[in-house]
């Protein structure tokens, strides 16, 4: 009897499933646009012409572009500089010659930059570019390499690469975790990184960009890492927005699923950009609101100060409300003639 029941439960629930999703795919479009304006998503965009630190500043491109009030900091050439919101320069934070940074978190409670070096060395800065001190995380494993790291809920947030022996198979293997720390960087648990049960998506690559980010309904953390199956992208949205899987994935604490999309409260978007492959480059962007997607491989057309194609988008908070991008100074010689580069920040549509 317990059977037949459960039999006809997981039938239920699978034809629930299939007729809820056709109902989603019937009203969808067949697939995504191939041309997009920036204005499509857009609210506003706002200019930051960056003034040069040294005049040899600014060599390739910037990357890890964050806002603490009206404190703009980024990342060039190893180096971590802090701007104000206008693009006044202000200080430079991290000393090459000490290290180099690889990645950062903003501290906003107590106004300090948790800076992570190339080796497994953490530093603390504060705005002013002064060492307050430097540590190592307690626990370190033969192969342990952090992937993505944010800060949430006064905790540190990684996605790393660690090395376990595997008792039955008398092996080493290298599985990938989401670990939480404290702001000293002492662990708090960690736990195996999965990828979401989505068609097609059986693992997380490795070596593939991931991200750390908040889904704001919920409060639901989740990684986000671009898909190698770009095309299942719109089918992989109108399934999570049937409501058949995203709802219940924040009820096992103890799982960090990786999507390959970024949820914000209207639009999600999936960015990946390599320069020395152009078939990998694409921008995909979902609307929830009218079911309208973007598959872009060029990227959306700047409507609002004209400057071409954007590429590369970077998400500059933990909900996604907001992004940026950045040209170089040759690339926007008709809004700002410092020849220094200019960041853009995007707001979405709400």
């Amino acid at each position: 009897m317990k059977r037949t029941f459960l039999f006809l439960l997981l039938t239920f629930a699978a034809l629930y499933a299939k007729v809820t999703y056709d109902i989603w795919t019937a009203n969808a479009p067949e697939a995504s646009l191939s041309e997009g304006v920036l204005s499509d998503i857009a609210e506003k965009v706002t200019i930051v012409p960056l003034q040069s630190a040294t005049p040899n500043s600014f060599a390739g491109k910037l990357r890890s572009i964050r806002q603490d009030g009206t404190n703009l900091f980024l990342i060039n050439n190893d180096i971590l500089y802090r701007f104000h919101i206008s693009g006044e320069f202000i200080c430079r934070i991290t000393n090459p010659a000490l290290m180099k940074a690889a990645e950062y978190v903003i501290d906003p409670l107590r106004k300090q930059l948790i800076v992570l070096g190339n080796s497994d060395d953490i530093y603390y800065y504060t705005f002013g570019g002064q060492l307050i001190a430097k540590r190592k995380p307690e626990t370190r494993l033969p192969i342990q390499r952090m992937q993505a790291v944010t800060i949430y809920q006064d905790c540190i947030w990684t996605a790393e690469e660690r090395m376990r022996f595997d008792l039955l198979t008398n092996e080493w293997l290298i599985e990938q975790q989401w670990v939480k720390y404290d702001i000293a960087f002492r662990e708090m648990e960690s736990h195996r990184l999965l990828a979401a049960n989505l068609p097609n998506k059986p693992i997380l690559p490795f070596g593939r960009h991931i991200d750390i980010a908040v889904e704001e309904d919920t409060g639901m953390i989740y990684a986000c890492s671009p898909s190698l199956l770009p095309d299942d992208l719109l089918k992989d949205s109108l399934l999570l927005n049937s409501g058949q899987i995203f709802p219940g994935l924040s009820s096992d604490k103890d799982q960090l699923l990786a999507f390959p999309l970024r949820f914000g409260q209207r639009f999600w978007l999936a960015s990946s950009f390599n320069p020395t492959d152009a078939a990998q480059n694409y921008i995909f962007c979902f609307d929830r609101t009218t079911l309208r997607s973007w598959q872009l491989n060029a990227g959306f057309e700047d409507d609002f100060y004209h400057t071409g194609r954007i590429r590369e988008w970077q998400a500059m908070d933990v909900y996604s409300r907001r992004y940026c991008f950045s040209k170089s100074g040759e690339e926007v010689q008709h809004v700002s003639r410092s020849g220094a580069p200019v960041i853009f920040i995007v707001e979405l549509k709400a």
